[in-house]
């Protein structure tokens, strides 16, 4: 029998010029990996740029030595005006660091009644949420534009909702440009398999049950990545419906050729936070249904969560010398006590066993 037992926890402390802003990134934490045992990438739904922690050398658990990388210095033309990346996945392979961001259009917010204010009206779509892509690391673990052959590339931004706007699942939704906050279209998860991509939606959720975008990549073409067709179809993309019992996807991560999977509300509420296994993905046909009746959905345990804080988001299979496997969980809105003082903050590592 399968079990998530919490064991330990992780330390993240960051550094920056300004208080306000390390703050923001410590409780707004939204994606993170592992590109080596020593290094952790973390993604946040604030700012446009990405974070590296160095795993400290005195105690195993504890990753600091701050570096900042801004979107701004990779990517040509980049304009940070454009909004926030509001980085909902990251993940790790073959040199490369993949980013996602929610492709979400969002409800401003506003202090006060916001209803009378008639902000609740008021809906934005920001071009910079509409990134997947991949970075180059260098042999020093930074990333960079161009590393040999290697260059930084992404998809064309709007391309894969303009895509999706035609599926009979998503379509309407994606037109109506319903908010991700509102059960719209909203990214929350990413994990890669060579050049096999997966992509975890927080919404819409279909009558309970979660939807998961598979695509592949053909080829670089200069900067911009090239979609393949599926099966030899006129298709770039195949669905996977998940039944999280009402729940939608807040994170992928693979573990082998399995996917771990975290569920949670779709909207702005309180509620469980489970941590599911997926079983024979690469083996999925398209329209593909896994529940726990035909045991490709396995549940591995609840991770706890508290009033309006601690949602887990951030999801990666945490390096350990001996056989255990464990997973680190990060959150956005981490409760008052995980912060560690004005740098810092902790998240949990679980071990899975007996799987």
């Amino acid at each position: 029998m399968t079990q998530l037992k919490l064991i330990e926890q992780i330390k993240l402390f960051f550094t920056a010029d300004h208080a306000e802003e390390v703050h923001k990134t410590r409780v707004n934490l939204s994606a993170i990996i592992f590109s080596s045992p020593d290094y952790l990438w973390c993604g946040t739904d604030e700012y446009t740029k990405i974070e590296r922690l160095t795993r400290s050398k005195e105690d195993p658990n504890t990753f600091s030595d701050h570096q900042v990388y801004q979107l701004r210095d990779l990517i040509p033309d980049f304009d940070e005006l454009e909004g926030e990346l509001d980085i909902e996945g990251l993940d790790y392979q073959d040199g490369y660091l993949w980013f996602i961001g929610s492709h979400s259009t969002k409800r401003k917010k506003s202090k006060g009644d916001i209803v009378a204010k008639g902000r609740l009206k008021d809906v934005i779509q920001e071009p910079n949420r509409y990134f997947l892509a991949r970075i180059p690391l260098n042999e020093q673990s930074e990333l960079v534009n161009t590393d040999g052959s290697r260059k930084i590339a992404w998809l064309p931004r709007y391309s894969l909702t303009e895509m999706l706007a035609k599926d009979p699942y998503l379509g309407s939704i994606i037109k109506s440009k319903l908010p991700g906050k509102d059960n719209g279209f909203d990214i929350e998860g990413l994990a890669v398999h060579n050049q096999r991509v997966f992509i975890g939606l927080r919404g819409p959720v279909l009558r309970g049950i979660a939807v998961m975008i598979e695509i592949e990549i053909a080829k670089q073409s200069g900067n911009e990545l090239k979609l393949k067709k599926i099966n030899n179809s006129n298709c770039f993309y195949r669905l996977h419906f998940l039944d999280l019992a009402g729940s939608g996807i807040r994170e992928l991560c693979f573990c082998g050729d399995e996917l771990l999977v975290i569920a949670g509300p779709t909207m702005e509420l309180d509620g469980l936070i489970t941590l599911y296994r997926l079983k024979q993905v690469l083996d999925l046909p398209e329209n593909s249904l896994s529940n726990l009746e035909n045991q490709r959905l396995e549940i591995l345990g609840e991770i706890p969560h508290a009033t309006l804080s601690d949602r887990a988001e951030g999801l990666a299979v945490y390096p350990q010398e001996d056989e255990r496997l464990c997973v680190t969980v990060v959150y956005d809105r981490p409760k008052a006590e995980r912060l560690l003082e004005e740098t810092g903050v902790t998240g949990d590592i679980f071990q899975i066993e007996g799987m």
